[in-house]
């Protein structure tokens, strides 16, 4: 089961940002979105939904493909207003990564 990293409003499903076969957008409060991908099915959720930090918001993960590796895994985009640029998520979740 895939969370919502935060509290958020649902942009764009299955969108061609890449990181399929599916996935969705979401939007922050802070001004940035975040694009999760590689997910099993389309999501349930619809677009401008609000949604909380770790609510359930889809199923991961896809089957391995060759561009991806071998492993199984998500993909977790942090991308600025536009989604048209990217920054690492590591910078921007307090982990213990």
């Amino acid at each position: 089961m895939v969370r919502a990293i935060d509290d958020d409003v649902i942009v764009a499903i299955d969108s061609p940002y890449r990181a399929g076969p599916h996935n969705f957008v979401l939007a922050h409060p802070n001004g940035y979105c975040s694009l999760l991908g590689e997910l099993l099915e389309r999501s349930l959720l619809q677009i401008s939904q609000r949604i909380d930090r770790d609510d359930p918001v889809g199923l991961g993960d896809a089957l391995p493909r060759p561009t991806c590796g071998q492993a199984h895994h998500q993909h977790l985009e942090i991308r600025d207003a536009t989604v048209r640029s990217a920054d690492d998520p590591v910078h921007s979740i307090q982990a213990d990564w």
